[in-house]
């Protein structure tokens, strides 16, 4: 997974800070870790885009969910609520803008869980199956399309 994402750097490219106020509202590495299911050490080797205050790493919202999707410890959805929860408690004024972060990432993302059509579905399965589970799936998908149209 590539650790780093445009809208994640764009801001030190930029020379922009992210506001203190908003800053408070951005996870640490531990909490961040916490709300995505791994150990701390997970992320804390890794060379990640990460914001300063003080003498703690915080990370941005779009990157936490960017690495919980990675990691696939814990739902997004969940890990998204998490943030929201986490702005709420540590920076009320900005939750607003945590959350459409938040409502960008999961808009971008959106196309991923699409449903493949029957030609794609069956030719992920070839592509990832042995034949023999292949032909089962097969099977067992066209029996379930026919049986769909019956019912229409």
């Amino acid at each position: 997974m590539p650790t780093t994402h445009k809208t994640a750097t764009a801001s030190r490219e930029r020379g922009q800070r992210v506001p203190a106020g908003l800053l408070a509202a951005y996870p640490t590495l531990r909490q961040a870790a916490r709300m995505i299911g791994v150990h701390a050490s997970s992320l804390s080797r890794r060379e990640l885009p990460v914001e300063h205050a003080g003498r703690e790493a915080r990370l941005a919202p779009r990157l936490v969910l960017e690495l919980a999707r990675h990691y696939r410890r814990r739902d997004e959805y969940e890990v998204g609520g998490a943030l929201v929860d986490h702005a709420l408690a540590h920076a009320p004024d900005h939750v607003a803008e945590i959350e459409a972060e938040i409502e960008r990432y999961f808009e971008e993302t959106s196309d991923r869980d699409a449903a493949l059509d029957t030609r794609g579905f069956l030719h992920e399965a070839r592509r990832r199956l042995p034949p023999a589970l292949y032909a089962q799936v097969e099977r067992a998908y066209q029996a379930n399309q026919l049986g769909g149209r019956k019912a229409q």
